[in-house]
């Protein structure tokens, strides 16, 4: 059990999902919840994200890469 600052950014990355999950909500909006996130580590939050909270977070993210990892629509500006 480490502090959080110890962490790799992409480990405080998820504890910043994980947290922002646990509290209950109609709407949670997450900016650029992967940056510096692996590949791996992306997919697997993506897929805690709708495991908690269905198909309807609202997830801003610049790399349209992100949100073909599933099945978020998404809008491009």
């Amino acid at each position: 059990e480490l502090p959080v600052r110890e962490l790799t950014a992409s480990e405080r990355r998820a504890v910043t999902i994980v947290r922002a999950l646990s509290v209950p909500a109609d709407l949670i909006a997450m900016d650029e919840p992967f940056a510096e996130m692996p590949e791996e580590e992306r997919a697997e939050a993506i897929r805690y994200i709708l495991d908690r909270k269905g198909s309807t977070p609202l997830v801003i993210a610049s790399r349209t890469a992100y949100t073909e990892l599933a099945a978020f629509k998404h809008i491009e500006l």
